[in-house]
């Protein structure tokens, strides 16, 4: 993508950040956990005073296609009992680009029928009526001269397509219901860059550390001379192999961007110490921890702020991405907030460590903002602190990758 803006279109100089970080700058927030729901995966990033934290992003392989393809497979139930309806929609494969649209513009209709249904149904006072409603939604086909036909479908389908890839759970038993695998990123210094011909030296770490690697005395990090150089055991945070929900996987990522802030403090002085914190957990079988209980060793100080960090995390969760656009986005929301609830109320680690009762708040991007982290980079890139972290082509020719790293202004 660099290569791309610096070469092949021609662009001057070029400025990278992480979206999460951009999307905070876009609501004025320097502290947020971001959710971004995009097309194929979902993305959760703590951001802590404008730094997105690298050890605890997660990423889960769902998003608003899979949105798509679990409409998909109602309209196909619906349309048991009509024949020429399921005809039809037998006839789509939903492997091609044409099933995929013609499923979408479906879904779009549904989306405005539910829109325009729901004021009426709070005008006659029957909070039961939109379950029961039924949206007549059109039917194409992928060849012409078909007629389009209309399938109706119930209301609590169509909110079901939006809440299940997220919430397996919704209308399964917890026993049955099918867990989301997510994908953690790998540390900056494991991550490997091939075309940098001084990847092992130059970005893994300094000539001195280098020497104690060899001679195995890694772990005794100097806290001299090696500021810029994270403690490896603040990576070593336990990580689940599955999450039972979008919400899990949340709090999970919240508790461990409190264990780190915990254990910050204590970081040059007993690395070891930080090391109990954030990995003071274990998982059994395929229920997911939902955050990290302080360790005894922790005074209550640094304890605080971690409950501190903890609080602020909860009080705003922002939803950003084109899977949160339209009612889709509320519904997520609502959902979203009731399981938070739910959970925090259930877990007292932090709690305990002295942090008033969270107040959880789920935000949406401002009404009249396209894309909240193109708005916040907008901003970004107007501030003094970022001046000194564009390049340019001639830089990007001579060091490639090398120089993301030296300038990009967070941790990959």
């Amino acid at each position: 993508m660099t290569g791309m803006l610096l070469t092949n279109l021609k662009f001057a100089r070029v400025v990278v950040q992480q979206a999460s970080a951009c999307a905070t700058y876009g609501v004025g927030l320097p502290t947020a956990c971001v959710v971004d729901i995009g097309s194929q995966k979902t993305s959760v990033a703590c951001v802590d005073e404008g730094v997105s934290l690298p050890e605890v992003r997660v990423t889960l392989p769902i998003g608003f296609s899979d949105c798509l393809f679990t409409f998909f497979n109602f309209l196909k139930q619906c349309a048991s009992e009509k024949s020429e309806v399921s005809k039809q929609l037998s006839s789509l494969e939903y492997n091609k680009w044409s099933t995929v649209r013609i499923v979408y513009d479906s879904f779009t209709i549904a989306d405005k029928l539910l829109v325009e249904d729901l004021p009426s149904a709070k005008n006659a006072g029957n909070k039961c009526r939109t379950s029961a409603v039924l949206l007549d939604v059109p039917i194409a086909s992928v060849e012409e001269g078909v007629p389009v036909f209309t399938l109706p479908i119930p209301a609590v389908a169509y909110v079901a397509s939006h809440l299940l890839p997220f919430f397996p759970a919704l209308l399964a038993p917890a026993s049955d219901a099918s867990s989301i695998t997510p994908i953690y990123q790998i540390p900056s210094i494991d991550a490997p860059e091939p075309d940098d011909p001084f990847d092992d030296i130059y970005l893994a770490m300094t000539v001195k550390e280098k020497r104690r690697k060899v001679q195995g005395q890694l772990d005794q990090v100097s806290a001299k001379g090696d500021e810029g150089v994270a403690d490896s055991k603040l990576s070593k945070i336990q990580k689940p192999t599955s999450f039972r929900s979008l919400a899990e996987a949340i709090l999970w990522s919240i508790g461990q961007a409190s264990n780190l802030a915990a254990a910050a403090p204590a970081a040059s002085s007993a690395p070891q110490e930080a090391a109990v914190v954030t990995a003071n957990y274990s998982t059994s079988g395929n229920s997911a921890p939902t955050g990290g209980r302080p360790s005894p060793q922790v005074s209550d100080e640094k304890a605080g702020a971690g409950a501190e960090l903890w609080r602020r995390m909860l009080g705003c969760i922002l939803l950003v991405g084109g899977g949160v656009m339209g009612l889709g986005g509320q519904l997520i929301e609502q959902r979203l907030t009731r399981e938070l609830y739910a959970a925090a109320a259930a877990d007292q680690r932090w709690l305990q460590a002295g942090a008033p009762s969270a107040s959880i708040e789920v935000l949406l991007r401002p009404e009249g903002v396209a894309n909240l982290a193109w708005e916040g980079a907008r901003l970004m890139i107007n501030a003094d602190s970022i001046s000194d972290l564009w390049f340019s082509a001639a830089e990007w020719q001579r060091y490639g990758s090398r120089v993301l790293r030296e300038k990009a202004p967070f941790l990959w």
